[in-house]
């Protein structure tokens, strides 16, 4: 006598075709956590470090948790800075081949001087982050990378008699190791004198 489909070697019910955390899938329907019942084909694979939804790939759905997206196919607007003015966004990179591009103006006068500065900081200790912040007036780049939990800063001053200004593009990308649980703070801010 031998076991069926339905039961194991020792006339017990196969545990592959019992459902343990009824969540409507058995490990044979494609349930590869079965002790879990947020686990199952088709479910959301959000920002957990886990693979929601069975399909071999980790948290490819995090978009959901990322006010900030699509900001890789198109860059997320920070509006005009005026003045003594600044913006702070906290974000994350879905996975390490992803990009978050954030814009920002401000008008810079004949008279009046600024400082510019632009701040990367990693929220967690092992995510490297790259920034490149560009001029988009001029063409003017630059890069800085950080190396672990410590910021990195980018500045532009003005001088006397220059209207310099315009438009800027951040783009933040990974070295290849951040992923949607390391979240980063940017920080633009605008110091200006009339």
């Amino acid at each position: 006598s031998g076991g069926s489909d339905d039961t194991d070697e020792s006339g017990g019910a196969d545990l592959d075709e019992v459902d343990a955390d009824e969540d409507g899938y058995t490990p044979d329907g494609g349930d590869c956590d079965d002790d879990d019942d947020t686990v199952y084909p088709g479910a959301v694979d959000d920002c957990d470090e886990v693979d929601s939804d069975c399909d071999g790939d980790v948290d490819e759905d995090s978009a959901v948790d990322d006010v900030y997206e699509p900001n890789d196919a198109s860059p997320y607007d920070l509006g005009t800075l005026d003045g003594d003015d600044s913006v702070t966004v906290y974000a994350f990179l879905q996975t390490p081949g992803d990009e978050d591009r954030f814009t920002f103006d401000f008008t810079d006068g004949l008279l009046d001087f600024f400082t510019l500065r632009v701040t990367l900081h990693p929220q967690t200790s092992d995510a490297y982050f790259q920034m490149r912040v560009e001029h988009l007036d001029t063409g003017d780049v630059d890069i800085v990378e950080t190396d672990g939990s410590s910021s990195v800063e980018f500045e532009e001053g003005d001088t006397l008699l220059s209207a310099d200004g315009g438009q800027y593009q951040i783009t933040v990308t990974s070295n290849g190791t951040a992923t949607c649980v390391d979240e980063y703070r940017l920080k633009v801010e605008l110091d200006a004198l009339f």
